[in-house]
């Protein structure tokens, strides 16, 4: 199996549930997540909204939950611990696309990688940015009214 093959069949045969919620890297009080200018540029234009994003945290209850169940879905039967498909995981992906290159709509994926490449703490929760002319934010990932797990888990 070529190191592409095996990368593929390790995210496919993941049972990660679908979300409407986002994972970052939180490191020195810092929020460590990538950029992708156009895709913030479509969220602007169509949500007429500006500015940085905005993260909220989920409850820390929903946040375990959420980690958890992602990294025993990575985990399957494949891996004797998270930290093994981890280590695994990254290594095909630096061999396969380069430095671990980062995707939009990847969240865990981007966040596994900065959490083997540079350590953190792995957060979940929303994002989002400003509404113009208003208080509102509009949130890409999540909603400011999600406060359980089933929350954030697609239907």
């Amino acid at each position: 199996m070529t190191p592409d093959d095996e990368l593929y069949d390790i995210e496919c045969s993941s049972k990660k549930p679908k979300i409407d919620g986002h994972f970052w890297i939180k490191r020195n009080n810092q929020v460590i997540d990538p950029n992708f200018p156009n895709f913030n540029k479509l969220v602007h234009k169509t949500w007429n909204c500006e500015g940085p994003k905005i993260y909220l945290e989920a409850p820390i209850n929903v946040q375990s939950s959420m980690i958890n169940l992602f990294k025993e879905a990575d985990k399957s039967d494949r891996f004797k611990t998270w930290e093994a498909f981890v280590e695994r995981f990254c290594n095909l992906t630096y061999i396969c696309d380069g430095l671990g290159v980062r995707m939009p709509n990847c969240c865990w994926i981007n966040t596994v990688l900065e959490y083997h490449e540079n350590g953190g703490e792995i957060i979940f929760g929303s994002m989002g940015w400003k509404i113009k002319d208003s208080n509102k934010t509009h949130y890409e990932f999540g909603s400011a009214k999600y406060i359980r797990i089933e929350d954030f888990i697609c239907k």
